[in-house]
């Protein structure tokens, strides 16, 4: 998908498309706002593209990661001993469903992000 933005109204409109799951794919943007300068217009090209296309995966693999962690640090460093095998199966089993949790959380701050983007230039604009 090609993005220009070039009024108040078309910031209106890309905003309406950031949603949460049904983000569609962002190949290009293109800022031509009249008020931004034109390294500000190219940050902000950029930053829209970047969020428009965030799958919240980061945000998930560091939850994971992190359940993960605190258990096997908790296992190996506070409670040595014999390595409990099922139980770190229902760690991984509680690593994913922190991933799934983080990757939602990922995906609905990139939302916010990309909300305020597009949302606060319009409120500013001339032609709001």
């Amino acid at each position: 998908m090609h993005l220009v933005l070039q009024r108040a109204e078309d910031l209106r409109r890309a905003a309406a498309l950031a949603s949460w799951l049904g983000r569609p794919t962002v190949d290009e943007v293109v800022v031509l706002l009249p008020w931004l300068g034109t390294g500000e217009r190219g940050r902000s090209a950029e930053t829209v593209r970047r969020l428009f296309n965030d799958c919240g995966c980061t945000a998930g693999i560091a939850a994971f990661t992190g359940a993960v962690s605190a258990f096997l640090v908790y296992r190996l460093a506070i409670a040595p001993g014999v390595f409990p095998w099922p139980l770190f199966g229902v760690t991984v089993l509680l690593g994913v469903a922190a991933g799934v949790c983080g990757k939602l959380l990922g995906l609905a701050w990139s939302r916010r992000r990309l909300r305020g983007l597009l949302l606060r230039p319009s409120e500013a604009g001339p032609d709001a």
